[in-house]
């Protein structure tokens, strides 16, 4: 048994789930790209679940049918590109040294609030999820994370500090 088997055994591994909102005033080049993307799809489909074009916002539409859940997915194909652009690295989230930026393995959208008429109240999330990373440590509000397997009974780790957004979103306990 390698000492990695034997680490990975012991300690818990771990999905991180960062969840990016974004609304106006969008800060970065992607984010306005996102935006204007997303807000001109969701213009478009929208109308199948506002006949008439009865009620403005996203919340009141979704009460009113239930199908228009599925705008989050619609919305998210007309931004797929822009997130194949970030080479799988999540934007603005690195380790406590600001030289490892996280890579992510999948990317989700989803649609927190639009308004028909008014792009200025289309808020929006995309929600990173990581790689498996070794839960070695929590200390205080950060995360000691093993990132790469064991060699000559050393791992790489990096230091992760929590903050807003940040969670975890699938868990192996220790043993396993």
């Amino acid at each position: 048994m390698s000492t990695h088997d034997i680490l990975t055994m012991t300690k818990p591994g771990v999905r991180l789930v960062y969840c990016q909102q974004i609304s106006v005033p969008a800060t970065t080049l992607f984010e306005q790209r996102v935006l204007e993307d997303s807000y001109r799809e969701f213009r478009l489909k929208i109308q199948a679940y506002n006949p008439g074009n009865t009620l403005n916002k996203f919340s009141e539409i979704r009460a009113l049918d239930g199908r228009a859940n599925s705008l989050h997915y619609k919305t998210g194909i007309a931004v797929q590109h822009h997130l194949e652009m970030l080479g799988g690295k999540i934007p603005g989230l690195f380790d406590t040294t600001g030289l490892l930026q996280l890579p992510f393995e999948e990317a989700e959208f989803n649609v927190l609030e639009s308004d028909i008429h008014d792009a200025g109240c289309h808020r929006m999330a995309v929600c990173y999820t990581t790689p498996v990373y070794t839960l070695l440590e929590s200390i205080g509000d950060k995360w000691l994370l093993g990132a790469s397997p064991a060699t000559e009974g050393w791992q790489d780790t990096f230091l992760l500090a929590y903050r807003e957004g940040l969670g975890v979103k699938a868990y192996t306990p220790a043993g396993n």
